[in-house]
């Protein structure tokens, strides 16, 4: 006996059917620039990612797809287009806009720690390929709403970086394919 401890039990690591998935592939979301709500991550005609409001005409419908044996990895999967988020690990700067591709990349996504206002209970969202993705301490590089335009482009998260914070929410609603223009005589 140690310390007044009658048994001392070493717990195995979590077997792959243990492993943390916070979100779905059987369902879809939303990817919502944190606490604000009109700003959606939206995919263009030439495959840019921008923030706009939400309308059920755009490509803003993501599925999360877990990545098998990895905790909080997923593939970005736009349900319309069916293209995939590319790579945030660019260039931290003003020209680095994000884009889709027919390509799956790995994305880890994060809940902060941090307890602002303006970010508690967001994600960041890195790509795996980003050195310390999977340490919001560190400030990884993550897809971020641009300040200065509505591009989502590669800018490090962690607690002094709050544009590289999402909600991430989930909807039953669907895509509607937009009405033609009516044109008059």
């Amino acid at each position: 006996c140690f310390f007044g401890l009658s048994e001392i039990k070493l717990v195995p690591a979590p077997a792959e059917s243990e492993l943390v998935h916070t979100f779905s592939a059987d369902k879809v979301y939303y990817i919502q620039w944190k606490n604000t709500g009109a700003n959606y991550i939206t995919e263009n005609r030439d495959k840019s990612l921008t923030v706009a409001d939400k309308k059920n005409s755009k490509y803003q419908f993501w599925k999360l797809i877990p990545v098998e044996g990895k905790s909080h990895c997923y593939y970005i999967q736009n349900v319309v287009t069916e293209n995939y988020i590319e790579t945030c690990n660019k260039d931290k700067n003003s020209k680095s806009y994000i884009y889709t591709s027919t390509e799956k990349r790995e994305y880890y996504i994060g809940q902060t720690t941090s307890t602002s206002a303006n970010i508690a209970g967001c994600y960041y969202m890195s790509s795996t390929d980003c050195a310390d993705y999977s340490d919001e301490s560190k400030n990884p590089l993550a897809l971020n709403k641009d300040g200065g335009s509505n591009g989502v482009l590669t800018w490090t998260a962690g607690h002094g970086s709050e544009g590289s914070y999402w909600k991430i929410v989930e909807t039953d609603e669907e895509y509607q394919i937009p009405e033609p223009p009516v044109h008059g005589s």
